[in-house]
């Protein structure tokens, strides 16, 4: 069909993600110089905000069902600190203090979305190896694969389950 706008914003809007329907888009944006969430039913009507921290880095992540959200708060090292929150009520949880960030090593579940059946994908340097994780919204991370450090910002990740399909510089 056509396309039509769903908004009039003034600044950034960044589409990443749908509800589980499909009836709603996430939209990451700035709202007064803080950084939100806003989701927007595709058939009109007012958006839903959540606020997170304006210092965030992308990739900002959303689940599938929409109800939590995942960042990452930059450092002076290249570790960040994982957080994940959950939309309905705002209550945060720190994943780890040594997410790994870098443009060409970034991981994609099953659509390319960067979560892999509802749990987020994340990198994290621990000495001398880069792990692959995933973690659900509200429990422990599991380790999927480990990579040399050297592997850092050489490569892709395709995830699906405990499958892991990558490239190698």
């Amino acid at each position: 069909g056509s396309a039509r706008q769903l908004a009039v914003a003034g600044g950034y809007d960044w589409p990443f993600g749908w509800s589980p329907d499909g009836s709603a888009l996430y939209v990451l944006t700035r709202i007064n110089g803080q950084g939100a969430v806003l989701r927007m039913p595709l058939e009109g009507g007012p958006a839903s905000q959540w606020s997170y921290p304006s210092e965030t880095r992308p990739p900002n992540m959303i689940t599938p069902d929409g109800r939590f959200a995942s960042y990452l708060l930059p450092s002076d090292s290249d570790a960040q600190t994982m957080v994940i929150q959950r939309l309905a009520d705002g209550q945060t949880r720190i994943v780890t203090r040594a997410a790994f960030y870098a443009a060409m090593s970034v991981a994609s579940g099953a659509g390319g979305s960067p979560t892999s059946e509802g749990e987020f994908l994340y990198l994290e340097r621990r000495g001398d190896r880069l792990e692959l994780r995933s973690t659900p919204p509200e429990g422990p991370s599991r380790l999927l694969r480990a990579f040399p450090a050297s592997f850092a910002g050489h490569g892709a990740l395709g995830v699906h389950g405990s499958r892991v399909a990558y490239t190698e510089a």
